[in-house]
């Protein structure tokens, strides 16, 4: 009787202790499922990658023009100082003009002279008193004379400097009371309106440059800035002495920009498509090898992978990827095959970069 009421409490026992158990698993299973980790997840998607190079040179006048003196002469008076800005045509110094009025004058006497001489021998060679000589001989002094006298009033207009195109004085030469000669520097005047720039790229380089392409320029007094430019030229043939190919760089006129300013520029190169990406935080590497955690349905599971370049926060995947496939991006570390997630937020590389 006694061994049979032992018997009934203990299997009474064996039962709570296994109701206890099963409903201690079932609250630790409802615990864990309901506190799954959160994670930003990314999909993949095939992407292109534009490859640049980058050069560097110096800001120069798209056009610009040295002025020097056409005649000799002391300097009068300066119109235009350096940084100014001129229009074409416009007055920037005067050389003294007293000596070449006084030859306009004596050239203008001479040629009424020649021209009452010239006058004098045709009605003389009308009447055959003078030769045919005579007559040709006072035609050619009367041409000589004028053609003097328009060289006078020409040095004359040359005594007024004047700006041959539009732009900014860059450089003023001598000073006022200097007696200058022919050819002798005076200005250096520079269009603004667009600058440019030449640099030098190698075959490899080139071959994906075109005319009118369209490049962004960055110089280094405006930290942050970007000004648009376009390719003006391609040589088409290499420079003998460096091999490399000349390459001229138009930038649109802004008045932020100088020449002389160091500037580099931002060239597209080869074409990369079809990639398939990972962002680099995504990637773990485990015992040598390297692995992402998919998503997949709220859970992650771990997948080998095998890597190729990587392009600046990206990397290409060779293997163990496709397109479609969504991958965790950010997670904590402890993650684990297996283990449930909550996406939070889906992330996704640019198309062209």
């Amino acid at each position: 009787m006694n061994m049979l009421k032992y018997s009934s409490l203990a299997a009474i026992f064996a039962v709570l202790l296994s109701i206890a158990a099963c409903e201690q698993k079932s609250s630790a299973e409802k615990k864990t499922k309901a506190e799954p980790t959160n994670v930003e997840i990314f999909r993949i998607e095939p992407q292109t990658i534009v490859k640049h190079y980058t050069a560097s040179a110096i800001l120069e006048g798209n056009e610009e023009a040295l002025v020097t003196a056409s005649i000799s002469g002391e300097i009068k008076k300066f119109y235009a100082d350096k940084g100014a800005h001129v229009k074409k045509g416009e007055r920037l110094a005067l050389i003294d003009p007293s000596d070449y009025r006084l030859s306009v004058k004596k050239a203008e006497a001479v040629v009424e002279g020649k021209r009452l001489d010239f006058n004098r021998k045709k009605d003389l060679l009308a009447r055959e008193a003078v030769s045919r000589a005579e007559y040709d001989a006072a035609e050619t002094e009367l041409k000589l004379a004028q053609t003097a006298l328009e060289q006078a009033g020409l040095n004359m207009e040359r005594t007024v400097v004047k700006s041959p195109l539009s732009g900014q004085v860059t450089d003023r030469f001598n000073m006022i009371g200097k007696r200058v000669a022919p050819g002798e520097r005076l200005f250096r005047i520079v269009n603004t309106d667009s600058l440019k720039m030449n640099i030098a790229l190698s075959d490899k380089e080139v071959v994906y440059l075109h005319n009118n392409d369209r490049v962004e320029v960055i110089v280094d007094a405006w930290p942050g800035a970007r000004f648009a430019g376009s390719i003006k030229s391609v040589r088409i043939s290499p420079d003998a002495s460096t091999a490399s190919f000349p390459i001229e760089i138009e930038i649109k006129g802004d008045a932020r920009l100088k020449p002389g300013m160091v500037a580099r520029v931002r060239l597209k190169g080869k074409v990369l498509a079809g990639l398939i990406l990972a962002p680099m935080e995504a990637v773990v590497e485990r015992l040598g090898s390297h692995y992402v955690f998919l998503y997949d349905n709220g859970y992650a599971r771990l997948r080998l992978i095998t890597q190729g370049k990587r392009y600046g926060e990206l990397t290409e995947i060779l293997d163990g990827l496709k397109t479609g496939d969504t991958i965790i991006r950010v997670f904590g570390p402890r993650m684990k095959d297996g283990a449930p997630v909550n996406a939070v937020n889906m992330g996704g590389a640019t198309k062209d970069m």
